[in-house]
């Protein structure tokens, strides 16, 4: 039967068009098994696998921390002098450009970074520190306090520089130039000592450096500004020179025109001797100034109470990793199910092997006989 533009409209011939075959068992199954029904009652059947594997994952990361040192942690705010990032600049670093003119050692990530540095933390390890530990007072350098032994003090105290680096992290504001550091230990009196330890030798560091880099501005300006004066003394002299040969020089053109450049380049001298003067002078000052580079906002606390924060999101990872790996295995167990009800070749080799396996793995020493029989053999 065909309509009115010549197509069959046998009901059969449409239910067997490709595509056209909502009634189709097999199709319908498969379509239910793909479902997000289908995914869901795999979940429901295997709920108890997957508790399980939840469960072990915690008790597993439970089990650890337990093994491991409680951590107590200290936050320290600063700001140093010279330390801003204005909004261009901070614009600029989070595409990862560089105003030209900018100087990287007066940013607040040049100061992130100097506080993780190996000539800080280096520094920090090799002062004393006074430890309790339990009914025992311990004190020494941080090597001592964390018990790493090397073959010489230089190595203890790298490696106990890059366990402090590990313990520190840091923070900080573009908009007001303030930075904030985390120090974590094992123990609340070490993380209060190490905290006011970095940022005292973070101070007298940015002091030295200002202060040599200070020197060396005024080393050079010292320098240019006697060369300044002699090339001033020379061009004095000879406009005088000048003035004294040729008195009614006003009436010639081309010698009022010689002496505006003789005047012009006395006044251009002058004011690079001016302005030497007093970049020498503001370089002095600058050198012999005592005050600190550093400026804390907030002193390291005594922690007293141990870190909370990292066990829980840490148990909360374990809880997630451990349903996740739950809801992998109830479908490699779900698919298993599958190919034994189909009794396909496949699942009967699996059959097999796993029986051999099992019998070799009771009996390990027939395989090895095996293996001698098919050497030694004709």
């Amino acid at each position: 039967m065909t309509n009115g533009r010549g197509e069959e409209s046998d009901p059969a011939t449409r239910a067997s068009a490709p595509g056209r075959s909502p009634r189709d068992p097999l199709a319908r199954q498969a379509a239910e098994d793909t479902s997000l029904l289908g995914f869901v009652n795999v979940l429901l059947k295997h709920r108890r696998l997957i508790l399980g594997c939840a469960l072990l994952a915690t008790l597993i990361f439970v089990a650890s921390a337990l093994s491991e040192p409680r951590s107590y942690t200290t936050r320290v705010l600063f700001t140093a002098r010279g330390a801003r990032a204005g909004a261009l600049a901070g614009i600029a670093a989070q595409y990862g450009l560089t105003i030209v003119g900018a100087d990287p050692s007066q940013s607040i990530e040049f100061y992130e970074e100097l506080l993780r540095s190996n000539e800080v933390l280096r520094a920090v390890a090799s002062q004393q520190y006074e430890v309790r530990k339990g009914k025992k007072v311990v004190r020494g350098t941080l090597p001592v306090i964390y018990g790493i032994r090397a073959g010489s003090r230089e190595a203890e105290i790298d490696l106990a520089a890059v366990e402090l680096r590990d313990q520190v992290t840091t923070t900080s504001t573009r908009r007001t130039g303030v930075v904030t550091y985390y120090v974590s230990s094992p123990y609340p009196a070490l993380t209060q000592q190490l905290a006011r330890n970095i940022v005292t030798q973070l101070d007298y560091y940015n002091t030295t450096r200002r202060r040599s880099q200070v020197t060396a501005e005024r080393t050079f300006i010292e320098e240019r500004l006697a060369d300044s004066r002699a090339a001033l003394a020379r061009a004095e002299e000879r406009l005088r020179s000048f003035r004294d040969a040729n008195r009614e020089f006003g009436r010639a053109p081309n010698l009022t025109l010689e002496n505006a450049r003789l005047n012009r380049d006395v006044t251009m001298r002058q004011e690079l001797v001016t302005g030497l003067s007093q970049a020498y002078e503001q370089a002095r000052i600058e050198e012999v100034r005592d005050m600190p580079a550093i400026t804390v906002f907030e002193p390291p606390d005594l922690p007293t109470s141990a870190d909370t924060s990292y066990g829980l999101r840490n148990t909360l990872l374990s809880v997630v990793g451990g349903i996740l790996f739950g809801i992998i295995l109830a479908f490699i167990r779900e698919r298993f199910y599958e190919t034994e009800e189909e009794g396909s070749p496949t699942f009967a080799d699996f059959a097999t092997l796993k029986r051999e396996t099992l019998r070799d793995i009771g009996r390990p020493w027939q395989p090895v006989e095996r293996l001698f029989r098919a050497h030694s053999g004709p």
